[in-house]
């Protein structure tokens, strides 16, 4: 149970990231202190991806049963791809 919610959580951050992400992206800096804005932005993304990755390495050691980590394997690695894609 502890796993699905931490997933579902993971997957609610992600997709929040992909969207800030693409709102910055999309935003024209016309002058330093936008830059500068965007920049923090940024970064604040880039961390916020640095937490994600170490919840998806808990999440890949929470089953150490075969069968179980098979499927959470799976699950983890799709979740991996979308953050990777973000970085």
């Amino acid at each position: 149970r502890k796993y699905n919610e931490s997933h579902d959580e993971i997957l609610q951050r992600v997709a929040s990231a992909e969207s800030r992400l693409l709102q910055v992206v999309s935003e024209k800096a016309s002058c330093l202190a936008d830059c500068m804005d965007q920049e923090g932005r940024f970064q604040v993304l880039s961390d916020e991806l640095e937490s994600l990755l170490k919840h998806l390495e808990d999440l890949r050691e929470w089953c150490p049963q075969h069968g179980c980590r098979v499927r959470r394997e799976a699950a983890v690695t799709s979740i991996w791809r979308r953050v990777s894609r973000l970085r």
